[in-house]
């Protein structure tokens, strides 16, 4: 028995392949590829769900720093997302901004922070009262980065009944210990 055969064109494929082949793409990637090959992936692109978000890792541009800020500032954006990973350890600003930003993210459910320094992590505490669906929080530093030192004489628990206390709801807290 022969059966027909079928050819399968990128623009043919289903919703979810296409979601799943999306979430392999950074958010800043996605509308450089496919934002303008036809109205679907447009359409597409537009509603679907949000995708984790990776800001300041690998030595990212300030012109695509610059895309980050003004797109996770944009209400449609910010309030769906739900997982964001801020990095200062290849850049600097990010924590100063999502600071200031913090209160948009009323969705999100996971929050990484990574070599942010102390004052801009005061400061991002105070904002996580606005985030009430927060269940994973994360702090980690990488080696020999600056913004370790900031975390000096500081006793390893101040944090922590801090962060309880403002999210109840908090499941998982990983890597408040730092070393120097």
């Amino acid at each position: 028995m022969r059966y027909p055969r079928m050819t399968a064109t990128f623009e043919h494929l289903s919703l979810e392949i296409l979601y799943e082949i999306f979430a392999h793409l950074q958010l800043h990637e996605l509308p450089k590829a496919f934002s303008n090959l036809n109205c679907r992936l447009t359409t597409i692109l537009t509603h679907m769900p949000p995708v984790p978000v990776f800001m300041g890792l690998n030595g990212m541009s300030m012109a695509l720093t610059q895309f980050y800020y003004q797109c996770l500032s944009d209400l449609n954006t910010c309030t769906r997302l739900i997982s964001l990973c801020v990095s200062d350890t290849l850049s600097l600003g990010n924590g100063i901004w999502l600071a200031a930003h913090l209160h948009l993210f009323v969705s999100l459910r996971h929050l990484a922070l990574i070599d942010i320094k102390r004052d801009d992590f005061e400061q991002i505490l105070d904002g996580l009262v606005f985030v009430t669906h927060l269940i994973i929080f994360q702090m980690k530093f990488t080696e020999n980065n600056r913004a370790v030192t900031t975390f000096q004489r500081v006793p390893e628990g101040t944090y922590h009944e801090r962060i309880f206390r403002s999210l109840p709801q908090l499941c998982v807290s990983t890597r408040f210990s730092w070393s120097y």
